[in-house]
């Protein structure tokens, strides 16, 4: 067996504890969700005056992104947006009821 393929069978699991990052965060679908969220950025939030500003746009919002005390203040933005938002009574029931069937028909005679 050649030695590089012993060290990753025999040690790969020390070798993975020794990753600053778990093993999740180099996997395919979030590569993918940060390509996503990067091609979303350069679309939609970066100055379009030229090609240098808006790679720098796109990096300072992915710095922005990647810092979890910053990413934090967002998360709790939106949440007490969300919590602000007035739901109907009748929603409310029908989602919190085990017998959804009954509220919609409550709610045709209505």
């Amino acid at each position: 067996m050649n030695p590089s393929t012993h060290k990753l069978l025999l040690h790969g699991c020390q070798i993975s504890r020794k990753f600053p990052l778990p093993i999740a965060y180099f996997s395919e679908d979030s590569s993918e969700a940060w390509h996503q969220l990067n091609r979303s950025n350069m679309r939609n939030a970066s100055r379009q005056n030229s090609r240098s500003n808006r790679i720098l746009d796109v990096f300072n919002k992915a710095i922005y992104l990647s810092d979890p005390k910053l990413s934090l203040i967002h998360v709790n933005k939106r949440m007490k947006f969300h919590k602000s938002r007035i739901v109907p009574e009748k929603i409310e029931e029908f989602l919190l009821s085990n017998n959804s069937s009954q509220v919609i028909e409550e709610m045709d005679t209505d």
